[in-house]
């Protein structure tokens, strides 16, 4: 303390004003530094996120019209006023076989209105949707009364993940109707961000984490579930194969969501 002291009185009022502003001057620097910093990681942030979202859309956009031209075709229509009829069914399994491998899609198929498959893409696979009932799924119901609908969901059939969009065919010479539904396959995305070690994740709007780049993320809640969203949730089986109703919350007790 006495030689600080000493040091002060030696080097005079003027070089004491010219260190105090040094030191105001390093603070102020550092400061400046670390906010330059903190905007940095930011904007990166928002860019990273901003590529995510860009990616997703233009892949849902890749599909998006495609139940929609797929139900105009007279094989469709066909299928939807006779499905007793074995060769109209035949003839809309192999259009929709044709035009999933010619898009990319990962399935592609059509169902009445009370949400029975007549025809698939899958159809010949011992995993087909051929026959089964998906009148509880979202995009279904959806369709059926809106025009359209989509979902990311867990398949009930071959337990694959995907995002499914949904188009109501009508029939104005029959009066018949049905949804045309495409399912498109999001992991390879989800692959991209763990490749690049990124940390992201996608919720859906009861705020569950559905596409992820760590595995562990993936089908959990943000915050624990109120009860009707588990109820909408076990009457929609959207994350069936998942056990939802087991999976502890990702963000800490107390936690809010801006």
């Amino acid at each position: 303390m006495f030689r600080r002291s000493a040091f002060l009185r030696r080097i005079g009022p003027t070089w004491r004003l010219r260190l105090v502003l040094v030191t105001i001057g390093a603070l102020l620097c550092g400061a400046l530094a670390w906010q330059v910093m903190l905007g940095q990681l930011r904007q990166d942030l928002e860019q990273s996120l901003l590529v995510s979202h860009r990616a997703i859309q233009t892949e849902i956009d890749r599909f998006r019209y495609l139940p929609q031209v797929a139900g105009e075709d007279a094989r469709i229509r066909a299928a939807l006023s006779r499905p007793e009829a074995p060769q109209a069914i035949e003839a809309a399994n192999r259009y929709l076989e044709r035009i999933t491998a010619q898009t990319g899609a990962e399935q592609l198929y059509l169902m009445d209105d009370s949400g029975l498959t007549l025809a698939a893409s899958n159809w010949s696979e011992p995993d087909s949707y051929v026959g089964h009932n998906y009148g509880f799924r979202p995009y279904f119901t959806e369709a059926r009364d809106t025009g359209s609908g989509a979902v990311y969901a867990i398949g009930v059939t071959t337990g694959e993940p995907g995002y499914f969009i949904s188009t109501r065919v009508d029939d104005p010479a029959t009066g018949l109707s049905g949804v045309m539904v495409v399912k498109i396959d999001l992991r390879p995305i989800e692959k991209a961000w763990a490749e690049t070690g990124q940390y992201i994740a996608v919720t859906d709007r009861d705020d569950v984490v559905f596409l992820s780049s760590q595995p562990d993320w993936r089908y959990r809640p943000l915050t624990p579930l109120p009860e009707d969203a588990r109820a909408r949730l076990a009457s929609s089986r959207l994350y069936s194969r998942a056990q939802l109703d087991q999976a502890a919350p990702l963000l800490p007790a107390g936690a809010e969501l801006g």
